[in-house]
């Protein structure tokens, strides 16, 4: 996902970052664990937008090093 989301455009890639900041969050070692089902529920749905952004992260720009990699013709 930190390769996919420069290549985003700017709206999917505001949204790439806050569910890659919840994910952080919710993986976070200090993260309150008293509502354990609740915390579970939060990791399938961010589980769940992580997935949606792999399968169709919209229109990407090239990849610069795919990009320089190319034969010239």
């Amino acid at each position: 996902m930190a390769t996919l989301t420069p290549r985003m455009q700017e709206k999917m890639q505001r949204l790439a970052r806050m569910v890659l900041r919840h994910a952080d969050e919710i993986l976070d070692q200090n993260a309150p664990t008293a509502d354990l089902p609740a915390r579970l529920h939060d990791a399938g749905v961010n589980a769940r937008a992580l997935l949606y952004l792999l399968e169709r992260p919209g229109e990407l720009t090239p990849d610069e090093e795919t990009a320089s990699q190319a034969p010239d013709r």
